[in-house]
């Protein structure tokens, strides 16, 4: 073969699984397997056995746009919550995250219950209605772009890795403010936002003011216990709950050495700096979706290469929203 052009086989053989995971496991090939037969369809030469040496393949190249690179992007693993976990306080309390959607996506839930009660052997049963509501999520593009010098990338290799943790930190901070705060319209409707969830006013009493949240969420919600309940607030408000007693002369603080209050975890982001607002609530009743399973990154090195420069583009198709307000509690403004 040497000096000849050598094709890509799969192009002209029949498609055969089974037979490329016997060569991948060892077994000698037999019969009509090694041989050419009308009733086989082609030649069985399995993909595994073909030597092709890359830089003679017949087939399209992902490096040159016009022949396959505008085709190619990089995408996250499927598993979104492994990416956004280090980067997003609201992935790492525990939400339901639901990928691969391809149309909007509609959860139904209960708003009331059925309603029982103890009888006598022959007195009739009141009868009682189940409310039902709808959690609904349609696509709302986020989406970024990045323009870097070409030379970076030839004299850091690693220079890809860093800029794809920059865009994680970009990607989680977005979603933290609009699962938070976002206002609807294109951004999806956040948790501060959103009508029927629960409120808290702090005043001099914080310790029972946190232990408040907790009340208004069992009142609106009962049998929370064991759920995946817990806080999400600002570093100047965790800076505040860890020096600040909960009582004068006591040595326990609001929050303690494991970030906990009240018994439950809690997380911090920059995404409420601007109120120092508190969030608590029943993570688990919080829902996550993306569109296409994951959160794409492509490297643009066309569009600007005679400025010597690569764009880089990155996006996600995403919505979020509680299946149940009354699962969250806010605070209605600041502890400090």
């Amino acid at each position: 073969m040497n000096g000849l052009p050598v094709y890509r086989m799969q192009t002209i053989l029949k498609p055969d699984p089974e037979l490329n995971e016997l060569v991948l496991r060892g077994r000698p090939l037999d019969g009509y397997e090694n041989r050419g037969d009308p009733n086989f369809g082609g030649f069985a030469v399995p993909v595994a056995r073909i030597p092709v040496p890359p830089m003679k393949r017949r087939d399209m190249q992902a490096g040159i746009f016009s022949q396959g690179g505008a085709f190619v992007s990089t995408q996250v693993d499927n598993d979104v919550i492994g990416f956004l976990n280090p980067v997003s306080a609201v992935a790492r309390m525990g939400p339901n995250i639901v990928t691969g959607l391809k149309q909007d996506w509609a959860q139904p839930t209960v708003t009331s219950t059925a309603s029982a009660e103890f009888l006598a052997e022959y007195q009739q049963a009141t009868s009682s209605n189940l409310a039902v509501g709808q959690l609904l999520l349609t696509p709302h593009r986020l989406a970024g772009s990045l323009t870097a010098s070409k030379q970076i990338d030839s004299q850091r290799p690693e220079f890809g890795s860093a800029l794809f943790q920059l865009v994680g930190q970009m990607m989680g901070a977005t979603i933290d403010a609009g699962c938070l705060t976002g206002a609807g319209g294109a951004t999806p409707l956040g948790i501060l936002a959103t009508a029927s969830v629960g409120q808290v006013t702090f005043n001099s009493s914080v310790w029972q003011n946190l232990c408040d949240f907790e009340a208004a969420i069992g009142n609106a919600s009962a049998n929370v216990d064991g759920a995946r309940l817990g806080w999400i607030t600002t570093p100047n408000v965790r800076s505040y709950f860890k020096s600040t007693p909960r009582a004068s002369g006591l040595s326990l603080y609001l929050m303690d050495d494991e970030n906990k209050i009240c018994g439950y975890r809690s997380e911090m982001t920059t995404a409420l700096s601007a109120t120092d607002k508190v969030v608590f609530g029943n993570w688990q009743d919080f829902v996550l979706g993306f569109w296409g399973d994951s959160i794409y990154f492509r490297k643009n090195p066309y569009s600007k290469s005679s400025s010597g420069e690569d764009v880089y583009d990155f996006w996600a198709y995403v919505d979020f929203g509680p299946r149940h307000a009354q699962s969250f509690c806010v605070s209605s403004g600041s502890p400090l």
